[in-house]
């Protein structure tokens, strides 16, 4: 149902990738406009809401291709020959719609990336979760959060099996990416309550039986609030005003604050204040790591 040109409600919205694989399903997908000028190449999204949702990034064992960039480029390739005279055909030519939405509303919502370079495999169940946005940019590759709000979300982390390969040429393509190249993400405020977060390493199937396994996580009950974050490339800074949670060994962390940085190749926490039962962590601590499967 599309009522030109303020709304539109559409029932089983499918898109696949060049695969032909399921790019992005939703049960329900229902969208107001404000403006919506097709001659002037410019939307305005009020309110976006997604019910039974389904999103599956895959980026290819090379490192070079991942499926909705391919499928940005696609349209754009498409849009030009469309759109543009001949001679004012231009290689890297800008997104050329102007966008922009006000609010999103997800209920029911799965998100999977899969990484085949990197050997993970990233799963996200999130019943609720309600987005207010500042700035949507496709020629900037920003996007800009005023608030995001998620309840009872379930992230599960699988570090998958590495078959041994003789040596090749040095890697030029980059390790594990947080987006797509050039993307970036900042946000104002990030609340987290009664969630879930599991990490499984298949290269170690031994359980330790005492105390944390760090190859074999499984955190419960977790409640975060960050503020003033920025995601691009590898790299998440924010500023962690609380979180606490249980990882199933017993261990509770009743609270912990800090201005964080983390990437691929580290974990900075500056200002930083830990609590559990019977100990307290402050002021500052950091340690490397190879990449993000040590």
């Amino acid at each position: 149902e599309i009522s030109f040109f303020n709304k539109a409600a559409l029932v089983n919205f499918y898109m696949e990738d060049h695969e032909h694989d399921t790019l992005i399903y939703a049960r329900e997908l229902n969208i107001r406009f404000k403006v919506f000028e097709i001659f002037n190449k410019k939307i305005r999204v009020t309110d976006i809401m997604l019910d039974g949702a389904t999103l599956h990034l895959h980026r290819d064992s090379t490192g070079e291709r991942m499926n909705i960039t391919d499928v940005f480029n696609n349209y754009q390739a498409s849009a030009k020959k469309v759109d543009e005279p001949k001679d004012l055909k231009k290689p890297g030519a800008e997104f050329a719609w102007d966008i922009n939405l006000g609010n999103l509303s997800m209920k029911q919502t799965d998100f999977r990336y899969l990484d085949d370079k990197s050997h993970l495999d990233l799963k996200v169940r999130v019943p609720s979760c309600d987005i207010a946005m500042n700035d949507l940019d496709f020629k900037k590759k920003l996007f800009n959060i005023r608030s995001t709000d998620i309840d009872g979300a379930d992230v599960r982390v699988d570090l998958l099996k590495r078959i041994p390969q003789p040596p090749v040429k040095k890697d030029t393509t980059g390790g594990f990416q947080l987006l797509p190249p050039g993307f970036k993400v900042m946000f104002d405020k990030l609340a987290l309550s009664n969630s879930r977060f599991r990490l499984n390493d298949h290269n170690n199937d031994t359980i330790l039986p005492n105390g944390i396994d760090f190859k074999h996580l499984d955190l419960s009950a977790i409640t975060l609030l960050v503020e003033k974050g920025k995601i691009a490339d590898d790299s998440l800074l924010a500023n962690i005003t609380s979180l606490s949670a249980r990882e199933r060994s017993g261990f509770v962390l009743e609270h912990l604050s800090s201005n964080a940085k983390v990437s691929a190749h580290g974990v900075t926490l500056d200002k930083l204040n830990l609590k559990t039962a019977n100990s307290e962590i402050g002021d500052f601590l950091s340690f490397s790591y190879a990449g993000p499967r040590d």
